[in-house]
């Protein structure tokens, strides 16, 4: 299985963008409700947008939600739930 990625908002936006437009870009541009958007995106906290995305999609997130002035981290997806299990079947070596 290939590596994920979590897209994470850092708890800050980009200097020279307002609050109230940064939220209300994010909420068009995602479908969301004014409300939901804005506590997904409270100053200060660190919040996962998108989890367990493969490389391209986070960084073409990254990409989108910058250019909206939110400033986001691309980091490994530790969770249990991006791993995959292996027997101890699937792990013996094979003999030829």
């Amino acid at each position: 299985m290939a590596q994920q990625f979590n897209v994470e908002f850092s708890g800050r936006f980009k200097p020279g963008f307002a609050e109230a437009d940064v939220i209300r870009a994010f909420a068009e541009r995602f479908k969301l409700d004014g409300e939901k958007a804005a506590a997904m995106l409270r100053l200060g906290t660190v919040t996962i947008l998108k989890k367990a995305a493969d490389w391209d999609t986070a960084t073409r997130m990254q990409a989108v939600l910058e250019e909206i002035g939110i400033i986001v981290k691309i980091r490994p997806d530790t969770s249990l739930s991006s791993l995959s299990l292996v027997t101890a079947e699937d792990a013996q070596p094979q003999s030829d």
